[in-house]
């Protein structure tokens, strides 16, 4: 079994974390990886303009990289470089198995009308807003977060052993990451753990490399009640992580993916701009807690100790590569798979708008021999709207755009396993089993796989030819609005006598008789005296 050709295309947005852990797992696995670089038009309308300009240079740098790498797999990041990548793969015929990596706790909702064949996602919540968004659920897996090797390999141990080891007995742990906050910030936040009721609680201050947040807790916690630890930049700090309860950090990507890869709560410790926020609300939605100034952290911490420890879903980048490693391997299945799928469903739509269209043409049809219009055999009145000419010939066209894919994979396909024949004849005659089974092995695959595209391209020619009779039909049924059905014509009597349907005749109200004043009675009294 040969190791799966992968192209990564690595879009602007993408967090340094996901790409440099997933392609070095990649490299692990023993994958041939290549890297591209795209870019998505988002932003001002000069960036955007901007943007379209080096993507149309980046498409062709792709092309290159595409026909070069010849991917088994390629791994996108965005719905939009996911789009791109189908119609490469529908141009070029190849059995190319997309992979779809979200990168983002905040999901786009153009993911819903990708075409890929894998997507992978760090976690259940995303994993339902995919299924939301018209995702099929079988496609989709969550594999965890992507952390740093380190903290990857720190979620595997026992957090409970790893306390011991680290000396720690108290039960609750919580890391506060203040590195980059300065003197005051850090001081102001030191004084405000204090105040927290919970007892037994560590706090593990982690400073890294900055030396004004070391110095202001070395000088503030020896006069506070609570128990604290400080470390640096050191290779414990997963070790420390991972035997917390809770991280309280800025809700920056790398420090909420770390916590979450080692299966901590996470308190977002004042969001600042639009990124952060962004961020905070998605770890809202999750269970965890914002506190909005230092005021509040107490506060957030003691609501988050309350919830239950949360579990690791393990090395991210690991199980991300391993499922694009099992993609690339078996992608002439998979990619066939999928295009059954699709021709199947085209089909079945394809019968359905036929069936319409023949059952509104038989209703409107002149009559012919003796015609059963009130028993059981009498012809059933259409269900369902009638088509306009502008729905069959997008249909149609859809069709023609497909055969003419799986006309492609076809070609590619015969093209493949005679190169793969000629190679296993070539490995026979040097004794090479080993690459002549390879090879015999890619060849079987491609064989298989035009064949199912021959019969894809067959089911396509029959839903063509159907289409072209039913646009002729459509052109003889009578517009809706020129029918008068036995409903209208009820209706519209109805509408004569005064009734509207499933209503009543409307009741003449009696006047009112008008209500006298003092003086006109007294009037009224004179004139009767009067007489």
């Amino acid at each position: 079994m040969s190791d799966p050709s992968v192209l990564v295309l690595i879009s602007g947005d993408v967090p340094a974390v996901v790409a440099s852990t997933l392609v070095a797992s990649l490299k692990v696995y023993g994958a041939k990886v290549t890297l591209d670089e795209v870019s998505s038009p988002d932003g001002s309308t000069v960036e955007k303009v901007w943007k379209i300009l080096t993507g149309e240079l980046s498409e062709k740098r792709l092309e290159k990289s595409w026909s070069k790498s010849n991917p088994d797999v390629v791994v996108v990041f965005d719905p939009n470089t996911a789009q791109v990548a189908d119609d490469m793969r529908s141009s070029s015929g190849a059995a190319t198995a997309i992979v779809a990596v979200l990168p983002n706790l905040q999901i786009a909702a153009s993911w819903g009308q990708t075409s890929c064949d894998r997507y992978l996602c760090m976690d259940d919540e995303l994993a339902v807003d995919l299924a939301e968004m018209g995702v099929a659920s079988d496609l989709i897996l969550p594999i965890g977060f992507f952390a740093e090797h380190e903290f990857a390999s720190a979620s595997k141990k026992k957090r409970k052993l790893l306390r011991e080891q680290l000396g720690i007995s108290a039960k609750k742990v919580v890391t506060v990451e203040v590195d980059g906050l300065g003197y005051d910030e850090t001081a102001s936040m030191a004084s405000q753990l204090s105040l927290i009721g919970a007892g037994n609680v560590l706090y593990l201050f982690d400073a890294g490399h900055d030396a004004e947040a070391a110095a202001a807790l070395r000088q503030v916690v020896p006069g506070l009640d609570i128990q604290a630890k400080l470390f640096g930049a050191t290779g414990d700090t997963p070790s420390y992580w991972r035997a917390s309860n809770i991280v309280v950090a800025k809700p920056e990507v790398e420090a909420v993916y770390r916590a979450s890869c080692v299966g901590a709560g996470f308190v977002a410790l004042s969001p600042e701009g639009e990124a952060q926020a962004a961020m905070a609300r998605s770890l809202v939605s999750r269970g965890h807690q914002i506190a909005q100034s230092n005021l509040l952290v107490a506060s957030a911490i003691e609501s988050s100790l309350k919830v239950r420890q949360r579990k690791s879903l393990g090395d991210g980048a690991r199980n991300a590569a391993a499922a694009i490693w099992v993609c690339g391997v078996d992608a002439s299945d998979i990619v066939s798979g999928g295009q059954q799928a699709a021709s199947a469903e085209t089909a079945k739509k394809v019968k359905s708008v036929v069936a319409t269209i023949n059952a509104y043409s038989k209703a409107s049809s002149t009559a012919g021999g003796l015609e059963d219009l009130s028993g059981a055999s009498r012809t059933p009145r259409p269900k369902g709207k009638l088509p306009d000419s502008g729905e069959l010939t997008s249909l149609r066209n859809y069709v023609r755009a497909r055969m003419n894919a799986a006309s492609k994979a076809v070609n590619t396909a015969r093209d493949n396993a005679k190169k793969y024949a000629s190679e296993a004849e070539k490995a026979i005659k040097a004794s090479d089993d080993k690459a002549a089974v390879s090879a015999k092995r890619k060849h079987d695959k491609e064989k298989d796989r035009m064949q199912k595209s021959l019969a894809e391209m067959g089911q396509h020619q029959r839903d063509l030819k159907a289409l072209d009779f039913a646009i002729k039909e459509l052109a003889s049924i009578p517009k809706p609005n020129q029918r008068t059905s036995s409903d209208d014509m009820l209706e519209d009597l109805k509408r004569r006598s005064g009734q509207t349907t499933g209503s009543t005749p409307r009741k003449k109200k009696k006047p009112k008789p008008k209500k006298s004043s003092l003086d006109d009675e007294l009037a009224a009294l004179k004139r009767k005296m009067k007489k």
